[in-house]
C-alpha cells in the first residue's frame, strides 16, 4: 500500500512547517507528500521549492482548499 498526504496552504508558512514536520515524523511514514500552495507570497513558494522530499504545485490563484 502507498501513502501520500495532500495539503493545500496559503500564506501560513510557519504554521505549514510546522504541519510538515508533523507528517514527516509519521510511523510508518509516508511514501509521498503533495503541498498545494494558493499562491502564497509569504515565501512559502520558495521555500517549498526548497524541499526535495516533497511535490510542490503551485497554483496560478487563490482557488481555496476545496478547488486544489
Amino acid at each position: 500500500m502507498t501513502v501520500a498526504a495532500a495539503v493545500t496552504t496559503f500564506n501560513r508558512l510557519e504554521s505549514l512547517k510546522r504541519c510538515l514536520d508533523a507528517i514527516r515524523a509519521q510511523q510508518p511514514p509516508v511514501d509521498e507528500i503533495i503541498v498545494v500552495n494558493d499562491l502564497s507570497t509569504d515565501g512559502t513558494r520558495e521555500w517549498l521549492d526548497s524541499q526535495p522530499d516533497l511535490v510542490a504545485i503551485h497554483q496560478s490563484g487563490n482557488y481555496g482548499c476545496a478547488c486544489s
